[in-house]
């Protein structure tokens, strides 16, 4: 076995996770449960995985905000065919953030998906930088000490229940959208 620097396991989830977080499909959590295991086995320091996990989903996070605001904004604001639906779809994102986007950039850490593009869809819908700054922070920190966190103690089993679990707060999420989408629509036919 080759012996690699603990730098170097530090930095690959520093990177993994900002690249997965900006919005690349690369395994950032996979990354971060992969390290936070191999530290339950003495190899890598967890206080160092949760850092690098934290820093990479801080980091990712605003560049993926900066994408949402610069290119998806243009791109889903531009003239040209099927203009009326993406201005629909911006108009929606921006009442979704003005009332909800403190909590969607925190929960979406844990939202496969979500977690990916939150980002880019805060950025898009103009939602206030400083209010992203702190949540993204907060989020990030959070997100990376409890997935590492619950790595370490689970082990090499972990990579199998992290991954139910995001099944089942994806399809939580999705059920709780088609509700409140059903009741919206409901309402509006309602007089």
């Amino acid at each position: 076995m080759t012996d690699v620097p603990l730098e170097a396991g530090y930095a690959a989830v520093f990177v993994l996770v900002a690249a997965q977080t900006a919005g690349a499909v690369v395994p950032g959590m996979t990354s971060l449960i992969a390290a936070a295991v191999l530290a339950s086995h003495g190899h890598l320091a967890l206080a160092g995985v949760v850092a690098a996990g934290a820093a990479g989903a801080v980091v990712g996070g605003h560049v993926g905000y900066s994408i949402g605001a610069r290119g998806l904004r243009r791109l889903l604001t531009r003239r040209g065919r099927l203009a009326r639906g993406r201005q629909r779809f911006v108009a929606y994102g921006e009442a979704f953030f003005a009332r909800h986007g403190a909590r969607a950039v925190f929960f979406a850490r844990w939202m496969p998906g979500l977690r990916v593009w939150g980002g880019w869809f805060a950025g898009a819908s103009k939602m206030r930088p400083a209010t992203f700054a702190f949540w993204n922070a907060v989020g990030g920190v959070a997100w990376a000490a409890s997935i590492a966190g619950g790595a370490y103690v689970l082990g090499s089993a972990a990579a199998g229940a992290f991954g139910a679990l995001g099944v089942v707060l994806s399809a939580l999420l999705a059920g709780a959208f088609a509700f409140g989408a059903l009741r919206r629509r409901r309402e509006a036919a309602d007089p």
